[in-house]
């Protein structure tokens, strides 16, 4: 019943929120370490993650789905069976910055400021997304409500 509500889209743009999330963090970190000697940058590859992500939920959507038993006296349905969240990884990409400082720092600070703001934009206008489509859930649901 809930998934019926909270589609695909919300499930979307829920994983895609908390990845740039992450990856706010992982750029902050480079950020408050482009001093420290011998640190490498890291990053995450949003795209190759998401793509694998939405592979897997296309898999968990075509398998069948199968309760699960854990007593012999329990009936067998085919059919129903919770998409599992096994082999769900998110992708990391090395700092792709070929300058190393003379520590064998990777951290190039504008790079990472920029992607920074361009990450910081791209989870506010996801935000937005998932506030517009929550807001329309509401407007069906008060809707209903009204008509009754």
């Amino acid at each position: 019943m809930i998934e019926a509500v909270f589609d695909r889209t919300v499930q979307v743009l829920e994983k895609a929120i908390m990845l740039r999330q992450m990856r706010h963090a992982l750029l902050a970190s480079n950020i408050a370490n482009a001093e420290t000697p011998s640190f490498r940058a890291v990053d995450i590859d949003f795209k190759a993650t998401m793509e694998r992500f939405l592979e897997k939920a296309q898999e968990a959507e075509a398998a069948p789905l199968e309760l699960e038993t854990n007593d012999p006296r329990h009936f067998t349905v085919g059919g129903l069976r919770h998409p599992s969240k096994e082999g769900e990884r998110i992708v990391f990409a090395a700092g792709d910055s070929m300058s190393i400082s003379n520590d064998n720092n990777s951290v190039a600070l504008e790079q990472q400021l920029g992607r920074m703001q361009a990450n910081s934009t791209l989870h506010s206008a996801l935000a937005q997304l998932l506030n517009w489509k929550l807001g329309g859930i509401k407007e069906t649901i008060e809707s209903s409500a009204r008509t009754r």
